[in-house]
């Protein structure tokens, strides 16, 4: 019987800024405190979905065509696609990581107001983690 992903749980250990895999947590075994989102979120922002162990794979099959173009048009959050560039990294060469960032500007520039505005930021960040890629030449 093959392991139901959406019930596993994970553990964020911020001294040895690792992800680890834990035993269910029961409601009776739980103690209730309240946390709150944004403290999580801030505590694990730098963590990509694929290092929680996401399998994209397994989770969504997609071609590269396909992924590339949900990557230039931002059809997802920015945490997902940065994930997706993780896990095609290999894959792409200096030319496909070129015309990603020229349709993802022509994207962004296509855009008016303030949807252009919300766009930048994340046109920035996606840009940024593509040019960091070893293969990537300018």
């Amino acid at each position: 019987m093959a392991e139901n992903s959406l019930n596993r749980w994970f553990l964020y250990k911020s001294a040895q800024d690792a992800v680890v895999e834990i035993e269910p947590i029961t409601i009776d075994s739980s103690a209730n405190r309240k946390v709150s989102l944004t403290l999580i979120g801030k505590e694990t922002e730098h963590i990509s979905l694929l290092e929680w162990g996401l399998n994209f794979d397994e989770i969504y099959p997609q071609s590269k065509r396909e992924r590339l173009a949900e990557i230039e048009t931002f059809e997802n959050s920015r945490n997902y696609t940065l994930a997706i560039i993780e896990l095609m990294a290999n894959d792409l060469t200096s030319k496909d990581i070129d015309r990603l960032i020229k349709r993802i500007n022509r994207f962004v520039d296509s855009k008016k107001g303030y949807e252009r505005s919300r766009l930048l930021h994340t046109r920035d960040v996606v840009i940024g983690k593509l040019e960091s890629l070893p293969q990537y030449e300018q």
